[in-house]
């Protein structure tokens, strides 16, 4: 039996996103295909929701059948887990892409939009660690042209920990590089103002000490 595409997630399905995903799959498989109208339609069996969709408008003889369910966890986890199987997926599965989405931007919210996610990624390591991290950003307002040094710190650590950033400007330059060692970030994270609450928190190194 052929693998086929799952998409499984806690989101509304949004055609965008469905198409991010999947132009990203097509790239990194080096397959071609055309993707014209995609549809998402829902599965009805015996006149009940089954809560899967099957994912429509992408053709290439390649391209196995694409279903997206919706899922619920027991704790906070990530937008959307892809996985490539000839079966509905289980826990056993490994997934091929990890995917966190945000609308947030600088603009909004210098926090949503880059610390809570980052964390996400943190903890999906523990489950699955060496899969593809994608940050998706699917901003909904014109980006801000001036990031601030939180937007700047926060990609700098999704670089560090190897997450690919998508959909937003500018994440190439040079002042969005992963950090080199532990100084650079600590010296960056000092550099931040204080909030207007007056509370901020600093970084210091201290040398290892014997416990004995």
């Amino acid at each position: 039996m052929k693998k086929r595409l799952w998409i499984l997630t806690e989101e509304r399905p949004k055609k965008k996103v469905i198409e991010t995903i999947l132009t990203l799959y097509l790239k990194d498989r080096k397959i071609s295909a055309f993707i014209d109208n995609i549809r998402i339609i829902p599965i009805i069996k015996k006149k009940r929701f089954t809560f899967v969709y099957e994912i429509m408008g992408i053709k290439s003889p390649k391209i196995p059948r694409i279903f997206l369910k919706l899922v619920s966890g027991n704790s906070s986890f990530v937008d959307y887990l892809v996985f490539e199987t000839t079966k509905e997926p289980t826990q056993k599965d490994k997934p091929i892409y990890i995917i966190e989405e945000t609308k947030t931007d600088d603009k909004e919210s210098r926090n949503t939009g880059i610390y809570q996610r980052a964390s996400k990624f943190v903890y999906t390591d523990f489950y699955y660690p060496n899969v593809k991290k994608i940050m998706l950003y699917n901003l909904q307002i014109e980006q801000k042209e001036n990031a601030t040094l939180t937007n700047i710190f926060g990609t700098k650590l999704l670089k560090t920990l190897g997450i690919e950033i998508l959909g937003k400007k500018g994440v190439n330059n040079k002042k969005f590089s992963a950090f080199k060692n532990i100084d650079e970030l600590i010296t960056l994270k000092n550099k931040m103002p204080e909030t207007f609450n007056g509370i901020s928190i600093k970084l210091k190194k201290f040398k290892k000490q014997n416990r004995n």
